[in-house]
């Protein structure tokens, strides 16, 4: 998972800043990633509720995509809409129970999008559905003081990171300020135009927002009772 995450940020500063030269030697390191990604999403131990599946097929995406290997973004893509379906709720909500992990969720769905738009691939249409639930989701858990941490937290990027995601937020900040213009003003399009209204599905998820006055709260419960062994958020009692 740390090599993929760590190639992506790779691809991320060649698009923003170029490679050393000769580029051919961080290009053909960048590609010896493909084989092994590949190698890995093979094997079934992955856990239940988990993105590291997910992860490891937006790197297999981005790889394929930028660097030219049309196998690799197949299975990439494919595989990428196969976890972000499995893992989305009917609300548009993720199954792993945790705030962070959902909005982590959307990013990977929405820099999948854009990289796919980008070269015209038809499951665009798909990804940008999926991102498009998964944002909305978020906008309904997004309280006036900012996101409630409920769930496990992840520790891969500094605070305020992603909140270029939150709607309303400046989209120039953290991860979303390093996107082309172009694909900044496809995202906050999207972003601004997702939005949950129907709390009641989101209540029977598992999650429940209250507004009194100035007043906003969250909670989380899981439907079916306690949390999952291999999921993502807390198995403690009396957590709020």
């Amino acid at each position: 998972k740390t090599t993929a995450l760590r190639a992506v940020a790779l691809l991320d500063i060649a698009r923003n800043s170029g490679l050393p030269e000769p580029r051919s030697r961080p290009l053909a390191a960048l590609a010896t990633h493909i084989e092994r990604l590949c190698i890995t999403l093979g094997k079934p131990a992955f856990p239940a509720l988990n993105l590291d599946r997910a992860i490891l097929a937006h790197a297999l995406v981005r790889l394929g995509l930028d660097l030219g290997a049309p196998a690799a973004a197949d299975l990439g893509l494919a595989l990428l809409i196969e976890e972000a379906e499995r893992l989305c709720a009917p609300s548009g909500m993720s199954l792993m129970e945790s705030s962070f992990h959902h909005r982590d969720l959307t990013r990977l769905c929405v820099d999948g999008w854009l990289a796919a738009q980008r070269m015209n691939r038809v499951e665009a249409r798909s990804l940008e559905g999926l991102a498009h639930r998964f944002l909305g989701a978020l906008h309904a858990l997004t309280l006036p003081g900012g996101l409630p941490p409920v769930g496990n937290i992840l520790p891969l990027s500094p605070e305020g990171w992603l909140n270029g995601l939150l709607r309303g937020a400046d989209p120039a900040q953290g991860w979303t300020g390093l996107l082309a213009p172009e694909d900044r003003n496809r995202l906050v399009s999207l972003r601004d135009s997702a939005s949950l209204a129907d709390l009641t599905a989101l209540e029977q998820d598992g999650w429940l927002r209250q507004d009194l006055g100035p007043w906003s709260g969250l909670w989380h419960t899981p439907p079916s009772g306690w949390t999952h062994q291999a999921g993502e958020g807390h198995r403690d009692i009396s957590a709020f």
